[in-house]
């Protein structure tokens, strides 16, 4: 049996990106016929999304990227016989992941990394970079294996089965990041509002969010009906139902545009925006630098982008992102990467509906 474990947190700290990706990596994982295991630090919404995923999880002590964080991760992946562990967070330096690798009984480090921030990866990893700017960063380690660009994007199994058969949507997904400190989804509505659309809108914000109360108050100056939802442990289900969706430079961003969906992004980071950036031409409008600034540029954004996606039926990512681009990285994952043959991969069993 091939047994994973996967080391990554989701709390209000780290956010549940790390966590999110992972789990789709998992239930491909899982797919091939592997079993997945989780240790770190979850908190209640993190909890939620793995016990919806049905995938065993271990808490975690000690104190995120310390020796004694890696030492409890090594100990735990040999009383576990893990073929692999799998790394995803942004604490992770190059001691942590050297105590990983070097640790008795070690297991081939499967290292989830969009930044290459580190000096020296471990020596013979396998680094996944599933972001547009995956093709431009350097890794530097001894007989490292690269995956790079979104032909390796890491999806719930959920929006992987949703692409096969994706209704045309009526609404206007607005998901500008679940707690969305900054505002920017009471702006992006009250320039719907000015507009006047004659779409239906979804939004989605937390409950406990700065600004839910005033939110639910303005989306009643929409001429349509809006639905406001918190938190989700995946959009799949409102994508279903859009024809558009304005949302942050994160991993939502490329789910929509692998579902076909038009997308207009409201960046959260200065590494959101970098990777925004490389995304090819056409494929996502970038609303950063105007959403806090004058409405009426704001307005006349979003009314060109509303436009423009009412349009079209369908706004397929490029080609090289192929059709189940988390299988390909979950392949990897499962039978090993010296000797992967990236020219043999085949689906595997048909997942269950979202």
């Amino acid at each position: 049996m091939t047994r994973i474990l996967f080391r990554c947190d989701g709390n209000e700290t780290t956010g549940l990106g790390h966590v999110s990706r992972c789990v789709g990596l998992a239930e491909a994982a899982a797919e091939l016929g592997a079993t997945p295991v989780f240790v770190g630090h979850f908190g209640t919404q993190a909890r939620m999304l793995l016990s919806e995923a049905k995938i065993a999880v271990a808490p975690l002590d000690p104190r995120t990227g310390t020796a004694d964080d890696a030492g409890v991760v090594s100990a735990f992946a040999a009383a576990v016989q893990a073929s692999r562990v799998v790394v995803d967070g942004y604490a992770f330096g190059e001691g942590y992941l050297q105590r990983l690798a070097l640790a008795p009984r070690a297991a081939p480090l499967f290292i989830v990394d969009d930044a290459a921030a580190l000096r020296s990866y471990p020596a013979g990893s396998c680094i996944l970079s599933p972001s547009a700017r995956g093709e431009s960063l350097h890794y530097s380690g001894e007989d490292l294996t690269i995956l790079r660009g979104p032909h390796y994007l890491l999806l719930r199994r959920s929006l992987r089965t949703l692409r096969r058969a994706r209704p045309l949507g009526t609404r206007l997904l607005v998901a500008v990041g679940a707690a969305d400190p900054s505002g920017g989804t009471m702006r992006l509505v009250r320039a719907l509002a000015a507009l006047g659309p004659h779409v239906p809108v979804d939004v989605v914000l937390r409950g406990d969010a700065p600004g839910r109360d005033a939110l639910a108050r303005a989306v009643t100056a929409l001429p349509q009906p809006t639905r406001v939802f918190g938190w989700l442990p995946h959009l799949a289900h409102r994508y279903a139902d859009a024809f558009g969706c304005i949302t942050t430079g994160g991993l939502t961003k490329y789910e929509a545009r692998y579902l076909g969906l038009p997308v207009a992004t409201v960046c959260q980071s200065s590494l959101e925006s970098l990777d925004t950036e490389q995304m090819g031409p056409g494929e996502v409008t970038d609303l950063t630098s105007i959403v806090y600034g004058p409405e009426a540029e704001l307005e006349r954004a979003i009314s060109e982008f509303v436009h423009a996606a009412v349009a079209v039926t369908h706004d397929p990512p490029p080609e090289s992102w192929g059709d189940d681009p988390t299988l390909l990285a979950a392949s990897v994952l499962v039978r090993g990467w010296p000797d992967f043959d990236f020219d043999h991969v085949h689906d595997a069993p048909t997942a269950p509906p979202f």
